[in-house]
Protein backbone atom coordinates (compact mmCIF):
# COMPACT_ATOMS: atom_id res chain seq x y z
CA UNK A 1 0.00 0.00 0.00
CA UNK A 2 3.07 2.24 0.07
CA UNK A 3 2.64 2.71 -3.68
CA UNK A 4 -0.92 3.90 -3.13
CA UNK A 5 0.29 6.58 -0.71
CA UNK A 6 2.89 7.77 -3.22
CA UNK A 7 0.27 7.88 -5.96
CA UNK A 8 -2.12 9.73 -3.69
CA UNK A 9 0.58 12.33 -2.96
CA UNK A 10 1.18 12.76 -6.67
CA UNK A 11 -2.54 13.18 -7.29
CA UNK A 12 -2.75 15.73 -4.44
CA UNK A 13 0.08 17.67 -6.10
CA UNK A 14 -1.84 17.56 -9.37
CA UNK A 15 -4.94 18.78 -7.55
CA UNK A 16 -2.99 21.68 -5.95
CA UNK A 17 -1.60 22.61 -9.38
CA UNK A 18 -5.13 22.64 -10.83
CA UNK A 19 -6.35 24.85 -7.96
CA UNK A 20 -3.53 27.32 -8.69
CA UNK A 21 -4.49 27.36 -12.37
CA UNK A 22 -8.13 27.95 -11.39
CA UNK A 23 -7.20 30.77 -8.99
CA UNK A 24 -5.19 32.44 -11.79
CA UNK A 25 -8.14 32.11 -14.10
CA UNK A 26 -6.38 29.71 -16.44
CA UNK A 27 -9.16 27.10 -16.10
CA UNK A 28 -12.85 27.45 -15.26
CA UNK A 29 -14.82 25.94 -12.39
CA UNK A 30 -16.45 23.29 -14.59
CA UNK A 31 -13.10 22.25 -16.01
CA UNK A 32 -11.63 22.17 -12.49
CA UNK A 33 -14.48 19.92 -11.31
CA UNK A 34 -13.95 17.62 -14.30
CA UNK A 35 -10.22 17.41 -13.54
CA UNK A 36 -11.00 16.59 -9.88
CA UNK A 37 -13.30 13.80 -10.98
CA UNK A 38 -10.61 12.53 -13.35
CA UNK A 39 -8.08 12.55 -10.53
CA UNK A 40 -10.47 10.64 -8.26
CA UNK A 41 -11.12 8.13 -11.05
CA UNK A 42 -7.39 7.64 -11.67
CA UNK A 43 -6.80 7.17 -7.99
CA UNK A 44 -9.56 4.56 -7.73
CA UNK A 45 -8.24 2.80 -10.84
CA UNK A 46 -4.66 2.75 -9.52
CA UNK A 47 -5.81 1.59 -6.11
CA UNK A 48 -7.84 -1.23 -7.67
CA UNK A 49 -4.92 -2.15 -9.93
CA UNK A 50 -2.58 -2.33 -6.95
CA UNK A 51 -5.12 -4.37 -5.04
CA UNK A 52 -5.28 -6.83 -7.96
CA UNK A 53 -1.47 -6.99 -8.00
CA UNK A 54 -1.38 -7.60 -4.26
CA UNK A 55 -4.00 -10.36 -4.45
CA UNK A 56 -2.15 -11.98 -7.37
CA UNK A 57 1.07 -11.85 -5.36
CA UNK A 58 -0.66 -13.48 -2.39
CA UNK A 59 -2.16 -16.15 -4.66
CA UNK A 60 1.28 -16.85 -6.09
CA UNK A 61 2.77 -17.14 -2.60
CA UNK A 62 -0.08 -19.40 -1.48
CA UNK A 63 0.42 -21.62 -4.54
CA UNK A 64 4.11 -21.91 -3.64
CA UNK A 65 3.16 -22.81 -0.06
CA UNK A 66 0.81 -25.51 -1.39
CA UNK A 67 3.63 -26.87 -3.57
CA UNK A 68 6.01 -26.91 -0.61
CA UNK A 69 3.49 -28.67 1.59
CA UNK A 70 2.81 -31.22 -1.15
CA UNK A 71 6.54 -31.82 -1.56
CA UNK A 72 6.95 -32.13 2.18
CA UNK A 73 4.01 -34.52 2.42
CA UNK A 74 5.31 -36.52 -0.53
CA UNK A 75 8.67 -36.65 1.21
CA UNK A 76 7.01 -37.77 4.42
CA UNK A 77 5.07 -40.37 2.44
CA UNK A 78 8.30 -41.66 0.92
CA UNK A 79 9.97 -41.71 4.33
CA UNK A 80 7.02 -43.67 5.74
CA UNK A 81 7.35 -46.11 2.84
CA UNK A 82 11.04 -46.56 3.52
CA UNK A 83 10.35 -47.05 7.23
CA UNK A 84 7.73 -49.67 6.43
CA UNK A 85 10.23 -51.41 4.15
CA UNK A 86 12.83 -51.31 6.93
CA UNK A 87 10.38 -52.76 9.45
CA UNK A 88 9.47 -55.49 6.96
CA UNK A 89 13.15 -56.35 6.49
CA UNK A 90 13.72 -56.33 10.24
CA UNK A 91 10.80 -58.76 10.59
CA UNK A 92 12.28 -60.97 7.88
CA UNK A 93 15.62 -60.90 9.71
CA UNK A 94 14.00 -61.99 12.97
CA UNK A 95 12.17 -64.79 11.16
CA UNK A 96 15.39 -65.92 9.47
CA UNK A 97 17.23 -65.87 12.81
CA UNK A 98 14.46 -67.93 14.41
CA UNK A 99 14.56 -70.45 11.54
CA UNK A 100 18.35 -70.69 11.85
CA UNK A 101 18.10 -71.23 15.60
CA UNK A 102 15.30 -73.76 15.07
CA UNK A 103 17.28 -75.70 12.46
CA UNK A 104 20.29 -75.72 14.75
CA UNK A 105 18.26 -76.95 17.72
CA UNK A 106 16.44 -79.59 15.65
CA UNK A 107 19.76 -80.84 14.33
CA UNK A 108 21.11 -80.93 17.83
CA UNK A 109 17.99 -82.74 19.06
CA UNK A 110 18.09 -85.37 16.31
CA UNK A 111 21.74 -85.94 16.86
CA UNK A 112 22.86 -85.02 13.37
CA UNK A 113 26.57 -84.95 12.86
CA UNK A 114 27.25 -83.82 16.40
CA UNK A 115 25.94 -86.64 18.46
CA UNK A 116 25.55 -85.73 22.12
CA UNK A 117 24.39 -87.71 25.01
CA UNK A 118 21.57 -85.68 26.50
CA UNK A 119 20.13 -86.17 29.86
CA UNK A 120 16.32 -86.26 30.02
CA UNK A 121 16.12 -82.70 31.33
CA UNK A 122 18.39 -81.32 28.63
CA UNK A 123 16.42 -83.08 25.91
CA UNK A 124 13.09 -81.78 27.25
CA UNK A 125 14.50 -78.26 27.48
CA UNK A 126 15.73 -78.53 23.91
CA UNK A 127 12.37 -79.87 22.70
CA UNK A 128 10.61 -77.03 24.51
CA UNK A 129 12.91 -74.52 22.84
CA UNK A 130 12.19 -76.09 19.43
CA UNK A 131 8.42 -75.89 20.04
CA UNK A 132 8.75 -72.28 21.18
CA UNK A 133 10.71 -71.37 18.06
CA UNK A 134 8.15 -73.11 15.83
CA UNK A 135 5.36 -71.13 17.50
CA UNK A 136 7.20 -67.86 16.85
CA UNK A 137 7.26 -68.64 13.14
Amino acid sequence: MHKVKLMWQKLEQEQAFLEQMHSRGQIGTGELQTKYEDIQGWYQEMKASLEVDEVQRRIHLQEKMVELVQLRDMGEYQVRGQRMQLEKLQGQLKTAEIRKDLASKELELKGGERRHDFGLEEQEALETRVLYLKLRL
